[in-house]
């Protein structure tokens, strides 16, 4: 089963040359993990490289007194790790399963390997690390330039663009994150966060029953980032 899971997702990444497939096939390992659990930690030795074939993950910071830092998220087709088997540098982050978790594991050796016999899946795992950067850029920016509203209202967007429906002519998300995760997602505070969720709801941006969130007027981002 969790075989045909990886060889379905290989097929989204239009490998042409069969023997290149089946090495890649071949040189993964699958493992399952249970929600909550340590996958990578930024202090182990490993430069194993992961593609998620099922579930989601999340990628960690932890602040001197503690603290999780939110750092990125990753579901099924995403690729972690990478960067440390690519360049053998240190792990930056900690990466746990939120959800149970299926992964296709590589050796840093293969999956360089791999990179350098097919141009093909080596831009493909490019194109997802520039569009990571791209996002980590412009989550910096909005630290710097938009209010704890702001960043609030837009990290609901992303979290509706990449896993909500369309409602009609909104978006929703069926299963908002807890006000904690959202703080830790924009480096607020969960008091802070409640607070900013109230008055979005209050004012119109958005609407809430239970855990399932409709983003309304979205066009309205910059006066919600000003406003609030």
């Amino acid at each position: 089963m969790h075989v045909r899971l990886f060889e379905e997702l290989l097929d989204t990444f239009e490998i042409a040359d069969d023997d290149l497939r089946n090495r890649i096939l071949s040189s993964a390992r699958i493992q399952e993990y249970p929600a909550n659990a340590e996958v990578i930690s930024s202090i182990e030795a490993s430069r194993a490289a992961y593609l998620v074939l099922e579930g989601k993950a999340k990628a960690l910071l932890f602040s001197g007194e503690g603290n999780q830092i939110w750092f990125n998220d990753f579901r099924k087709g995403d690729f972690f790790g990478e960067m440390a088997a690519i360049t053998t540098s240190d792990r930056s982050a900690d990466v746990y399963s939120e959800t149970a978790l299926i992964v296709a594991k590589f050796d840093a050796q293969d999956f360089v390997s791999i990179l350098q016999s097919d141009g093909q899946f080596c831009f493909f795992v490019t194109q997802q690390i520039v569009d990571r950067f791209r996002k980590t850029s412009k989550k910096m920016f909005e630290l710097s330039a938009l209010t704890v509203a702001g960043r609030t209202y837009a990290e609901l967007l992303r979290i509706a663009g990449t896993e909500g429906a369309i409602d009609g002519s909104n978006l929703t998300i069926d299963n908002m994150p807890s006000v904690a995760e959202l703080a830790r997602r924009i480096y607020s505070t969960r008091e802070t966060v409640s607070r900013v969720v109230n008055e979005l709801q209050q004012k119109g941006f958005i609407s809430r029953i239970d855990n399932k969130v409709t983003i309304l007027n979205s066009e309205f981002f910059t006066f919600v980032g000003e406003q609030i």
